[in-house]
């Protein structure tokens, strides 16, 4: 009996499983980073979302203050962490609807603290108190929540806790958010955004 084809022998199988075993190898690690690359800058693109509608939120309603309040909710809470103001809202019918809106730095896991938003409306036509978490931040000392300047634009020395004397003489606040990354280490993002109060003018 002849013949006339030859099949592969034990080492050249062992080769070529090798061989496709370290391509196999190289192409998942490629597709493995570049999905974790890809994870990680939606996971950037997110936060930053996050922390601009934030900032947003807070400096329509810092242009809306009429003016800032004379106190923060927490006797311990400083202005440069909490700020309280009122904003006049047009109801038909009523003399006056008044919402207080506050936002505050509420500390949960060092050294993370949250943004607390709470609005609380009387005179209107249904007199409520909402509360919502804005976002997760990191903010030090070296970079306070809130700034305030007067008219000319000068940075306003802020006693350090809301029992004394409040900036109600302030005519824009800066807002400082600093966002951690999710899950990352390194540099966070910081975002500033500077608001005046269109009603103290």
């Amino acid at each position: 009996m002849k013949r006339t084809e030859q099949g592969f022998t034990v080492a050249e199988l062992t080769v070529a499983l090798a061989l496709l075993s370290i391509v196999s190898f190289v192409i998942f690690n490629f597709l493995d980073g570049t999905t974790s690359t890809t994870n990680r800058a939606i996971s950037n693109v997110n936060a930053s979302q996050e922390a601009q509608f934030a900032l947003r939120t807070i400096t329509q309603g810092v242009r809306e203050a009429n003016p800032i309040g004379a106190a923060c909710t927490s006797p311990t809470a400083g202005y440069q962490s909490c700020l309280r103001f009122s904003v006049l809202r047009p109801a038909p019918g009523y003399l006056s609807c008044t919402s207080t809106i506050t936002y505050r730095l509420v500390p949960t896991t060092p050294p993370e603290s949250v943004i607390r938003a709470t609005r609380v409306d009387t005179g209107c036509a249904t007199s409520v108190s909402t509360q919502r978490d804005l976002i997760t931040v990191v903010n030090a000392a070296t970079n306070p929540l809130f700034t305030y300047y007067d008219g000319q634009g000068k940075e306003m020395p802020i006693p350090p806790t809301a029992g004394a004397v409040a900036p109600i003489l302030a005519k824009s606040v800066k807002t400082t958010l600093v966002v951690r990354y999710r899950g990352q280490p390194g540099a966070p993002l910081v975002l500033t955004s500077t608001a005046s109060l269109r009603n103290s003018r």
